[in-house]
């Protein structure tokens, strides 16, 4: 994680806005070059909500009018994918539809070029989707996805909070588990922090799966951020 993850950490946890955090985030994306952002709500049987936007002029409205949500490999991918991608990994692939390239054609048109988009599903079945992108036609940095993952995981445990209303709840962690989660937290994998703690791999991948399980995470890098926004790992 980037150095001032914590200074972003620290400034959404006082915001009681949902506009003014997703305001935030936008402003710690441009930082990292990026123009576009879009949150969006999909699955179940309602049809795509926007949550919020800020992409060029008319590309909401459009994307709303042609239903491009039905031929948006991305979209598709997001529902699936349980970490961060970037949107490379899925454009121009092998199958790729005609309808897929035209899409993709015209988004670079209006001014939505490479992305990164990162999913956090709901044991309901929808999954919150946030996407970053460009204004030109240069490729995101891949080192950077994680630090971006980072912030839209913050920025997701906030605002399902703030419009749910929902206060924490207290989530014990046992002193090994804290340990294997500290020890990821500064990049180990499984085998280093078995390694760390003389255990077998075995066993630190066994607390990190009762730890994602605790904290309702589906990976990593959610289950960090959980457990930094509840005290229950430190900076």
């Amino acid at each position: 994680m980037a150095l001032h993850f914590e200074d972003f950490l620290e400034s959404t946890q006082s915001i009681t806005d949902a506009g003014t955090l997703i305001a935030r985030f936008h402003a710690a994306v441009v930082d990292e070059g990026f123009e576009n952002l879009v949150f969006v709500l999909a699955g179940g049987r309602q049809p795509l909500e926007i949550l919020s936007a800020e992409l060029p002029p008319g590309y909401a409205d459009l994307y709303q009018q042609k239903k491009w949500e039905r031929v948006d490999p991305v979209l598709r991918h997001s529902r699936i994918a349980r970490q961060p991608f970037a949107w490379s990994s899925v454009v121009g692939q092998a199958g790729e539809s005609a309808q897929e390239k035209r899409f993709f054609a015209e988004c670079q048109s209006i001014g939505v070029h490479g992305g990164v988009t990162m999913p956090f599903h709901h044991p309901d079945g929808r999954t919150h989707v946030m996407s970053v992108s460009l204004r030109g036609g240069v490729q995101p940095d891949p080192r950077r996805i994680p630090y971006l993952y980072a912030l839209a995981a913050q920025t997701w445990i906030r605002h399902c909070a703030l419009v749910s209303g929902s206060t924490s709840t207290q989530i014990h962690l046992t002193s090994r588990e804290r340990e294997c989660l500290v020890w990821a937290k500064d990049g180990k994998t499984n085998w280093e922090i078995s390694q760390i703690l003389s255990v077998a791999e075995r066993t630190v991948e066994f607390h990190m799966a009762n730890v994602m399980q605790k904290l309702n995470a589906t990976n990593r890098v959610t289950a960090i951020v959980i457990a930094l926004q509840e005290g229950l790992i430190k900076m």
